[in-house]
């Protein structure tokens, strides 16, 4: 079992040092071991009308999520901005997740050269031009490293971003400390980080899809209970430009540029749903449909 440990470990620490991919060479797949052999691999397309409805997956637990204080550092480790916890007592349970509960341990971005490219995983064909993953394992195997190597170990939450006119507030103490890891291995504080869940905090977080894949990063790992939400978070596209400053390089010459995986094949997994989509469609058009009507008649009156 510590050999075991030891080897997922140096593959983490690989990942880490950004030495063993490169995005702009190989960033449309990698061809090495279970990356390439596996098939439950991540990202996927989620097509909405063919995922199976589950209204039992259930609404998650969120603990200390609210807690500024539980940051770490924010770092840049060549291939994406990361933000590590202070410790692991950040958590997640519920869901419809196995093994509960989760600890977090990091989350980072991923996102591309323009504002329509740049997460990893697409709904129904289409790109969000920024992606964020928050990273759990199991906290019954005690580690990070431990859980890259058993399987439903890992559970991974993923937000999509989409473009608005105007800022997000609620991003700034993270997109203000990018200025500082601009440069590969450089690591900062969050002067004044706010609660964790600010970031999403206006996602309804009952409206999500479950599949069984991987890590996206080598060695890919066939791991991880992935959860990816449906609605978006707000981001401008000034804000957006702030992330794509950040350069793969401590010298600081060469640009992450995009740091997104293509999306995999399916193969035989079920992809679950916690609401049934047409009922939601139909909500939204006719909450529309009532919003018009009013402001139609309120045009008549006046």
């Amino acid at each position: 079992m510590e050999l075991q440990n030891l080897f997922f470990l140096l593959i983490l620490i690989t990942q880490a040092l950004g030495a063993s991919y490169n995005y702009d060479s190989n960033g449309d797949d990698w061809t090495d071991g279970v990356c390439s052999t596996g098939v439950k691999q991540s990202p996927i397309n989620i097509v909405l009308s063919s995922a199976t409805v589950d209204t039992s997956l259930g609404e998650f637990t969120l603990t200390n999520y609210n807690d500024a204080s539980k940051y770490g550092n924010i770092k840049n480790n060549g291939h994406t901005i990361q933000v590590d916890m202070a410790d692991d007592s950040v958590t997640l349970n519920g869901g419809g997740l196995d093994g509960g509960p989760f600890n977090l341990a990091q989350f980072h971005f991923h996102w591309g050269t323009s504002d329509s490219t740049g997460s990893e995983h697409t709904v129904d064909g289409k790109q969000s031009p920024l992606e964020i993953h928050f990273v759990h394992y199991k906290a019954s195997l005690t580690d990070l490293a431990t859980a890259a190597g058993t399987a439903d170990g890992l559970a991974v939450l993923g937000f999509f971003f989409e473009v608005y006119p105007s800022d997000n507030a609620n991003l700034d103490p993270f997109l203000d400390a990018v200025t500082s890891v601009a440069n590969k291995d450089q690591t900062a504080t969050l002067s004044s980080p706010p609660v964790i869940n600010a970031i999403f905090q206006n996602v309804n977080t009952s409206l999500f899809v479950r599949y069984s894949g991987g890590l996206t990063t080598p060695g890919c790992n066939e791991v991880v209970q992935w959860t990816v939400f449906t609605e978006k978070i707000a981001i401008s596209s000034a804000q957006l430009a702030k992330i794509r400053l950040s350069y793969q390089e401590s010298s600081g010459t060469t640009l992450i540029g995009k740091n997104y995986r293509s999306t995999q094949d399916l193969n035989s997994r079920t992809v679950k749903i916690s609401y049934d989509p047409d009922i939601s469609a139909a909500s939204i058009l006719t909450q529309n449909m009532l919003f018009l009507l009013l402001s139609a008649i309120v045009g008549f009156l006046y």
